[in-house]
């Protein structure tokens, strides 16, 4: 899957710099979602994030725990792709978190 694909057609690449772009009010609309509660739209941003995290950082005001942020947000709420990638992510940087992935991954067994 492509990382356009996971936002709509109205998301480009800027053809000066090359970057993934996102208007300001894709991202507020985002946003907005995600804290509504939208799982699907915590794990848009923190991918975007995890993507393109130059313009995330200088074009966003993102930093590099946002990307994190976000995708603990989803999958908190069960969002399986934002769980698997929050699984390499924090194994990567020595952080596993076994608890949580039991949690979400088997909510009903007790022991971590």
């Amino acid at each position: 899957m492509k990382p356009s694909s996971l936002y709509n057609r109205s998301a480009t690449v800027d053809s000066k710099s090359g970057r993934f772009m996102l208007s300001e009010g894709q991202l507020a609309a985002l946003r907005r979602k995600a804290e509504d509660g939208d799982a699907d739209a915590a794990y848009r941003i923190g991918m975007f994030i995890a993507w393109f995290p130059k313009t995330a950082m200088n074009n966003y005001d993102f930093d590099k725990s946002d990307e994190t942020y976000w995708l603990r947000k989803a999958a908190d709420q069960g969002h399986v792709d934002a769980l698997q990638y929050l699984a390499i992510l924090t194994h990567e940087e020595g952080t596993w978190e076994t608890s949580a992935v039991q949690e979400i991954s088997n909510p009903d067994d007790p022991t971590p």
